[in-house]
């Protein structure tokens, strides 16, 4: 990086609570096979504002950038993470009608499993054990038991590398095996919409 990682904290401090904002911070903290070097700069991301910020530092000053979930499906060499690492934390919800949820990326899965079962939405069941995000699971079309996320997305809210926002709809998205154009693109999730159906909470249990 041109700037020094002290110098990118301090910039990073003007969009970021200081609390937030972590250097050489072992990645083994946040990959579930508790394996990686150090991130350069480490950020917890809490709210959309923060998000384009800090792209948009990145674009500006030529600082590479990754974006990580819940670590669970990612390997992280011994030698780290050059540049800014950024942890999706947002992960507030609410219901546009009975049948429609909005979800932001940093959403657990087995959470947001819970929650709907609470309010006896079915059709999310197959991604309940699935480890990672709901952000994860739209980029890699995550699925299990014969269902996949491509069955239940409306559209996405995303990100692009240029820093601008886009409403994907479902067809948009691309869904295939295990792959969209989230990960093609490199695109950053900010929230989905799901769309389930009415059903009983034991039976979705």
């Amino acid at each position: 990086m041109e700037f020094s990682k002290q110098d990118v904290k301090k910039e990073l401090s003007v969009i970021l609570p200081k609390e937030d904002i972590y250097i050489d911070e072992p990645m083994s903290k946040h990959t579930t096979f508790k394996i990686g070097g150090n991130a350069d700069v480490f950020v917890k991301v809490r709210n959309e504002e923060q998000i384009l910020k800090i792209v948009k530092f990145c674009n500006e000053n030529n600082i590479p950038m990754n974006i990580v979930g819940n670590g669970s499906n990612l390997l992280v060499r011994d030698n780290g993470i050059r540049g800014i690492v950024a942890k999706m934390c947002m992960d507030s919800y609410h219901f546009i009608d009975e049948c429609t949820v909005n979800v932001e990326a940093g959403m657990l899965n087995a959470k947001l499993a819970r929650i709907l079962m609470e309010n006896e939405l079915t059709g999310f069941e197959f991604a309940s054990g699935i480890p990672g995000t709901i952000g994860g699971a739209i980029r890699m079309n995550a699925g299990a038991y014969g269902k996949e996320m491509k069955d239940i997305v409306l559209d996405a809210k995303v990100l692009t590398k240029e820093g601008k926002t886009e409403i994907l709809k479902n067809e948009e998205l691309e869904f295939k095996y295990r792959n969209s154009i989230i990960a093609k693109e490199n695109l950053i999730v900010l929230e989905v919409r799901l769309k389930l159906k009415k059903g009983d909470s034991q039976s979705i249990k």
